[in-house]
């Protein structure tokens, strides 16, 4: 019995750790990337809130789960709860994926590449908290964000997302 509630014990411990650690190698200062191929300007910027849990109830989740922005807006993600980042994982061909961001860190991002991106929180992917941004009304890149595996809650996720697409 005891050994049932140390191993529960222990894996919440490591769950809170990684989703709390600020000193990852990985990380890069990420205040301000641009994506681009193009001279399009734009000058939205769309704000999208890390949370633990969503007004509809959702935990550990991205205020919206899908963007549509024009080329050349910016979409800014904002820590509103602890332990949050943004790491993309995949983009159009062209994409070049930037470092991950800093745990608990604002980020901005203007984008430039029509496209569809995919990002992730990195410690909580697995439970869900991915998004999508869909750059210029172009999902000509569909099939291959389909393909990325995130596993767990994450992939059903992604798959219904993209289904709504």
């Amino acid at each position: 019995m005891f050994n049932k509630y140390y191993l529960i014990l222990t894996f919440f411990i490591g769950l809170l750790i990684s989703g709390c650690d600020n000193s990852s190698k990985n990380n890069q200062n990420e205040t301000k990337e641009e994506i681009s191929n193009s001279d399009a300007g734009g000058t939205a910027e769309i704000t999208i809130d890390m949370l633990n849990t969503r007004e509809d109830g959702e935990r550990m989740v991205y205020s919206q789960d899908v963007v549509n922005i024009k080329v050349g807006d910016t979409v800014k993600w904002l820590p509103k709860d602890g332990g949050h980042n943004v790491e993309f994982v995949a983009g159009p061909e062209s994409f070049e994926i930037p470092p991950k961001s800093y745990i608990n860190r604002e980020v901005s991002i203007k984008f430039n590449i029509p496209g569809i991106y995919l990002y992730v929180c990195s410690p909580h992917s697995i439970m869900g908290m991915i998004g999508l941004i869909i750059v210029g009304n172009d999902t000509s890149n569909k099939e291959e964000i389909a393909s990325y595996d995130i596993g767990g809650k994450g992939s059903k996720k992604l798959k219904t997302l993209l289904n709504g697409i």
